[in-house]
């Protein structure tokens, strides 16, 4: 599977990181979450470590849960942001899908307020021999199974306002986080439908290729804080 070396070299990059931080401090350390995942079933969490008093190192790892049926809540949305099929993963329910990210961010100013981030990420989708029914473009009723898998290669330069909401305790509070920046990603795709209905000679489609993408950034992370 080519998910594995890349998780291997995405726990080396951890371990790497995770040696220069240093615990005699009481810096803050988050755990974040963003919400506006959810509406397309992916849970992305994130825990934020420090390394100096101004640059924290995010370790964030996730999975886009498959649904059993029906039409994805947000599918009318994706297809106008995204056009091409292939760029529909989130508008398609029955794709799964795992996150990895590597986030080193420096803050400008010691109370953790505004920041400069340089996301590193990895993302592998796939959809396992799925049953689809559908009229080809000569109108004769097709039945086939389909299979994809895709992987994600990019990285993003977002500015981001760290602000408390809620104060439980002197070292603990929960903190709402907007964010904007641009990005740049690679994609490498595997397609693969075979026919279980005839069609003359055509037994089945095969496609790899690959693109590659920029794009605009934006949205909130919801953060638990706590010092140590």
């Amino acid at each position: 599977m080519k998910l594995i070396p890349k998780l291997g070299l995405w726990i080396l990059l951890t371990v790497s990181t995770s040696v220069y931080a240093q615990s005699d401090t009481v810096w803050n350390q988050y755990l974040r979450i963003q919400p506006l995942q959810l509406l397309c079933r992916e849970l992305v969490v994130e825990y934020e470590f420090p390394v100096t008093e101004k640059l924290t190192i995010g370790l964030g790892a996730g999975y886009r849960f498959r649904k059993s049926s029906g039409t994805s809540e947000v599918a009318d949305l994706m297809r106008i942001m995204t056009a091409d099929y292939r760029l529909q993963n989130m508008a398609n329910p029955y794709y799964q899908g795992v996150k990895f990210s590597l986030s080193p961010r420096y803050y400008l100013d010691t109370r953790k307020s505004f920041y400069v981030s340089a996301e590193l990420f990895m993302r592998y989708w796939w959809l396992n021999r799925l049953d689809e029914q559908y009229l080809n473009p000569k109108g004769t009723y097709v039945r086939a199974r389909k299979s994809e898998e895709m992987d994600v290669w990019g990285g993003k330069i977002l500015v981001g306002l760290n602000r408390k909401l809620v104060s439980f305790s002197a070292h603990q509070a929960v903190y709402i986080t907007p964010f904007l920046g641009i990005g740049f990603r690679h994609k490498a795709y595997t397609y693969q439908r075979i026919y279980l209905s005839s069609l003359a000679s055509d037994t089945g489609d095969n496609e790899r290729g690959g693109m590659n993408l920029a794009g605009l950034h934006g949205g909130f992370s919801l953060a638990y804080r706590w010092a140590r």
